[in-house]
């Protein structure tokens, strides 16, 4: 049995997951060739329907109303130790206890 998918409908799932038509004919073992003709509307046969099906609900989506909780926050990034409170300010011991008394000039 032969299917013709929805063209609009297929980009629409191939942008949902950041996808090429490339990108789902490797993950769908298919040819590109194949890809594209079903891209397009043209009829696919069922087993290679299925293949296309599978590719992409194995796939995540990526909804663009999500997409800023990808942004960090202003700033250095976590861990980032050149951070003027991740280094020590000069003359300040690091280590070792001297129990309240002032460093020793350098």
């Amino acid at each position: 049995m032969a299917v013709c998918l929805d063209p609009a409908a297929f980009q629409r799932h191939l942008a949902e997951r950041g996808w090429r038509q490339q990108d789902l004919a490797v993950v769908a073992g298919l040819s590109e060739s194949v890809v594209s003709s079903a891209a397009r509307g043209r009829p696919v046969s069922g087993p290679t329907f299925r293949r296309l099906a599978d590719a992409l609900a194995a796939a995540p989506v990526v909804a663009l109303r999500d997409l800023d909780r990808l942004i960090a926050p202003p700033g250095p990034p976590p861990g980032d130790d050149s951070t003027p409170a991740a280094r020590p300010a000069q003359g300040v011991p690091t280590g070792g206890h001297h129990h309240g008394r002032p460093a020793p000039p350098l």
